[in-house]
């Protein structure tokens, strides 16, 4: 599953999907996107650009790694 297609709305219930078809002593991985740019070069910059512009446009959350609780 990309996590990126998700809503902040969505999210709750995936986890809880993820959790329900998950074998007793199954693993659940998450991998959370991070959008904080650490000295990237200008082709970097500008696919990274493209692609938040991507997600801001479905209103995805550019930051939801960064602020899970």
């Amino acid at each position: 599953m990309v996590f990126h297609d998700l809503s902040k709305e969505e999210f709750p219930s995936a986890i809880r999907e993820i959790m329900r078809v998950t074998q007793n002593g199954g693993w659940i991985e998450l991998v959370e996107l991070d959008f904080q740019e650490y000295r990237t070069g200008p082709l970097a910059k500008s696919i990274n650009a493209a692609f938040s512009m991507l997600l801001i446009k479905r209103k995805l959350d550019l930051l939801a790694g960064t602020n899970l609780e």
